[in-house]
């Protein structure tokens, strides 16, 4: 099946693999941004939290469209804008987007949809290829429980302006609900589909929450499955294209992760780390400062090698890192060459 989380869609970096494959370093496919440290949610097993600690940082916007244009020139197609926080708290955010836009970027936003009315949603699907917006129960109740805020019905009239700003301006934006699955909202699989149907999105992606006092049991997680299993085949029949994703299933990387080249990440102080889930240990897999540098000046360096040599695969099966269904498909697709991929 063809949709946004499709293993397949690594395939897309054959050339880049078959660098690193040689020892080469190709520029990133993705750049994932985290354009502030500001948060309106106080989420039950947010991983960032320790991060926030202090003053709210945000990235200078400046600097960051400087770091644009060099991506840009080396070949970068991909931002991910999120943040240890709420990526629309960062006061830059309509211009970066729309700077990156100009510049030929395909643009992912993620976000918890609580600030998108304050926001010009026009110019957010104009510029977006994709909008994600974090849904983690449809009961107003367990909303504030899990996100410690009472912020439900808000997001639901963002979602539906969005999509309506979408239908108005003839985008082909794709906007989506993801919820994290815990022992709080598990129950709530369905009524998350249902009302997913209903506010006019793409697809709801479900992902199990790791390594919290609130992560499900393996019990746990077969019962959430046969939820998301049934759902799945109710979306199946809506006749619309709507979709139901994820799972509770994890894969293991049982070699470490060679792809992290292709998404690294640029935190609000304009360091660089090497992959998304640096936010478990941020000395280690930081490469440097981009504050002052050039990104080629810390790309492929030691310095870069040697964060790259920290990362431990326990540490990825731990936190169910999003790269690990890539590796593992690159690995036998293209590294083992299992699908004669340059013999057409």
């Amino acid at each position: 099946m063809t949709h946004p989380i499709a293993r397949h869609k690594i395939l897309s970096c054959y050339h880049e693999i078959r660098a690193l494959q040689r020892g080469a370093m190709p520029a990133p496919r993705t750049v994932e941004l985290f354009v502030t440290s500001a948060c309106n949610h106080n989420c039950i097993g947010c991983h960032t939290r320790e991060l926030r600690n202090g003053r709210a940082a945000h990235l200078d916007i400046a600097r960051a469209e400087a770091l644009l244009a060099e991506w840009r020139a080396l070949g970068v197609e991909g931002l991910e804008i999120s943040g240890i926080g709420e990526p629309l708290l960062y006061p830059h955010l309509e211009r970066l987007l729309a700077s990156a836009h100009a510049l030929g970027f395909r643009s992912g936003l993620l976000t918890n949809g609580s600030l998108l009315h304050t926001a010009d949603a026009a110019a957010l699907v104009r510029a977006a290829r994709f909008i994600r917006v974090a849904f983690d129960a449809a009961n107003p109740a367990v909303y504030k429980e899990v996100h410690g805020a009472d912020h439900l019905a808000r997001v639901e009239d963002n979602v539906a302006a969005l999509v309506e700003a979408r239908r108005r301006e003839g985008a082909d934006t794709a906007i989506g609900l993801k919820a994290l699955v815990s022992k709080r909202n598990s129950g709530e699989i369905p009524a998350i589909a249902r009302r997913a149907l209903e506010l006019g999105v793409d697809y709801v992606q479900f992902k199990p929450l790791r390594k919290s006092r609130q992560s499900l049991t393996a019990a746990g997680c077969r019962a959430a499955q046969s939820l998301i299993d049934q759902t799945r085949d109710a979306a199946a029949k809506s006749n619309r294209g709507f979709r139901v994703l994820g799972g509770m299933e994890s894969e293991q990387l049982t070699e470490p992760c060679f792809l992290n080249p292709l998404h690294p990440v640029l935190d609000p102080h304009a360091a660089l780390f090497v992959c998304p889930y640096y936010t478990h240990h941020p000395r280690s897999h930081r490469i440097g400062s981009l504050k002052n540098k050039p990104f080629a000046a810390l790309w492929g360096s030691p310095a870069h090698r040697r964060a790259i040599s920290n990362i431990d695969p326990a540490i990825c099966n731990a936190f169910d890192c999003p790269l690990i269904p890539y590796n593992n498909f690159a690995r036998t697709a293209i590294l083992e060459d299992s699908m004669h991929l340059s013999i057409v």
